[in-house]
């Protein structure tokens, strides 16, 4: 996999902090109707499975409540790895209530850019800026 930018390093704590909140709220909503979703037992691949589709769920820190107010989703680059499979990328509020849904189809290398932000602020790291258009949102918690 050819990846172009850089990324941010592994934080213990913010992984411990969303990592089993993310994957409870998704399952809450999947299980409702689809009873055969759990956490993927391989730690380096998407975070949950049926079996057969995968699902990689992430806490966006910025995005608060239950609208998404931004025009488009950032997606790290480094999510590419997983687009071959049938995967959907959740992207969680902040309090894991919500989650804008987006396929693999849609996560497509003519997004793919280079952003600024406080880690980089020279650039460098990359994302896909999916339009949320080509999003869903789900209601995670009541």
């Amino acid at each position: 996999m050819d990846l172009r930018g850089h990324y941010k390093p592994f934080n213990q704590n913010t992984f411990d902090k969303n990592d089993t909140k993310a994957k409870n709220a998704a399952l809450g909503v999947l299980n409702l109707t689809e009873p055969f979703w759990y956490v993927n037992p391989d730690q380096y691949g998407p975070d949950l499975t049926d079996g057969f589709e995968f699902i990689e769920v992430e806490v966006k820190y910025h995005w608060t409540g239950s609208i998404f107010q931004f025009d488009t989703l950032h997606l790290p680059e480094r999510k590419k790895k997983w687009r071959h499979l049938p995967i959907e990328y959740w992207i969680l509020n902040r309090e894991a209530t919500h989650a804008l849904v987006v396929d693999a189809s849609n996560v497509k290398d003519e997004y793919l850019r280079d952003v600024p932000n406080w880690r980089f602020p020279n650039g460098g790291e990359y994302f896909f800026k999916v339009p949320s258009g080509d999003c869903r949102l789900i209601q995670l918690k009541r």
